[in-house]
């Protein structure tokens, strides 16, 4: 009986551990693009990242690969580094795609949660190239 009761338990913390681990940044909606009837975000303002004195004398150039959810909002949510360049670039890149705003991607033309990858470039002399989303 006590065995019973504690296999219960244990099966319920599971379920309780994978409801938990499957929940996204919000209760909205979330999907991966692209689907039938959907629409990426895109970009309505971006801002440039700048550039940082130690990557300035290594002459550090390239570009930073940064994984967002684009909320409902217009903004860049859960935002992580997905590949750097080190020498506080990463940081910088991070902190330029939360100034981004966006028009929300949409499925069915309701609004959704859209994960995107946008690319940050830094080039020394002093031009940065489009972002892509």
């Amino acid at each position: 009986m006590l065995y019973d009761v504690a296999m219960r338990a244990v099966a319920w913390l599971f379920v309780a551990i994978a409801a938990a681990s499957g929940q996204s940044y919000s209760p909205e909606r979330q999907f991966e693009y692209p689907v039938a009837g959907s629409q990426a975000p895109a970009i309505l303002r971006k801002a440039e990242p700048e550039y940082t004195q130690d990557a300035k004398k290594a002459g550090i150039e390239g570009t930073a690969m940064v994984a967002v959810e684009v909320g409902l909002d217009g903004r860049a949510h859960r935002i992580r580094v997905v590949r750097g360049l080190g020498y506080g670039l990463d940081a910088k890149a991070m902190d330029a795609v939360r100034q981004f705003r966006f028009r929300p991607g949409t499925k069915n033309g309701v609004p959704v949660v859209v994960p995107a990858t946008i690319e940050v470039k830094f080039r020394l002399s002093g031009a940065v190239a489009p972002v892509k989303v």
